[in-house]
C-alpha cells in the first residue's frame, strides 16, 4: 500500500528552439527518480513485512504442531509430569490469532505484494532506459528537431503514466486485501461467539477446541 509515496518536485523547464535537450532529459531524469523512489520504498517496506509474517507464521506453525503432540507428551513424560489438556486448545487459540494478526495487516500478502510490484517497475524503469536511448540514437544530432522532442516527451509521459498505473494498482490491491480481512475478522469473532456456552457459575466454556483459519 503505498499511501505515503509523495511525488517529487516538477523541475522547471525552459524550452528554447534547438535547446530542446536539456529540458528533455530533465524531463527524464524526473520520471527516472520517480520511479526509483517508488521501487526503493518498496523494497524497504517488504523487508519489514518479511520479518513479521515469518515470525507470526513460524509461531504459529509450532503452536500447532505443540497442540498436536501434547497428547503424546503427556503419555511419554507420565501424569506425574504431563501438561493439562486445555493447554492444547490455548496453543491453537493462539496461533489461530496469529494468523488472523497477520491477515489483518497483511504481512505475509504484502510482502509478496510488494516483491512483485517492484519487479514490475524495475522492468518497466529498464525499458525506459533503452527506449530513451533509442529516440537519441535517431537523431542524429545533439539537439532534436520539434517532432523528434515531441516523440521523446510522448515516451517520457507513456513510461510516467505506467509506473504511476503499477502504483495505483497496488495501492487497489492493498485496499481490496484490507477489506476482505476485516470481513473475514468479523466472521470469525461472530463464529467464535457461536461456539461459546455460559454455564451457571457465568464462566464461558467453549464448545469445541478453536479452528486455525487457513491462509
Amino acid at each position: 500500500m503505498a499511501r505515503d509515496l509523495k511525488s517529487g518536485d516538477f523541475p522547471a523547464l525552459h524550452w528554447e528552439a534547438e535547446k530542446l535537450a536539456e529540458p528533455l532529459d530533465q524531463l527524464c531524469t524526473y520520471a527516472k527518480n520517480q520511479a526509483q523512489q517508488s521501487i526503493d520504498w518498496y523494497f524497504r517496506k517488504r523487508q519489514l513485512r518479511r520479518h513479521f509474517c515469518r515470525i507470526f507464521r513460524l509461531s504459529a506453525i509450532l503452536l500447532t504442531a505443540f497442540a498436536g503432540l501434547l497428547p503424546m507428551i503427556n503419555d511419554i513424560v507420565g501424569s506425574q509430569k504431563a501438561l493439562h489438556p486445555l493447554w492444547a486448545a490455548v496453543a491453537l487459540g493462539v496461533a489461530a490469532t496469529l494468523i488472523l494478526l497477520d491477515r489483518f495487516y497483511g504481512f505475509t500478502n504484502g510482502w509478496i505484494r510488494y516483491l512483485l510490484t517492484a519487479r514490475q517497475l524495475i522492468e518497466a524503469l529498464e525499458a525506459f532506459h533503452f527506449e530513451v536511448e533509442r529516440h537519441k540514437l535517431s537523431w542524429g544530432n545533439p539537439e532534436p528537431t520539434p517532432e523528434q522532442a515531441t516523440m521523446l516527451l510522448e515516451q517520457i509521459w507513456q513510461f510516467h503514466k505506467k509506473a504511476l498505473g503499477i502504483v495505483n494498482d497496488e495501492t487497489k490491491g492493498w485496499a481490496a486485501e484490507f477489506t476482505e480481512a476485516i470481513k473475514q475478522l468479523d466472521e470469525q469473532v461472530k463464529t467464535d461467539r457461536s461456539k461459546l456456552t455460559t454455564d451457571t457459575s457465568g464462566r464461558i466454556n467453549p464448545k469445541n477446541q478453536p479452528s486455525i483459519p487457513s491462509g
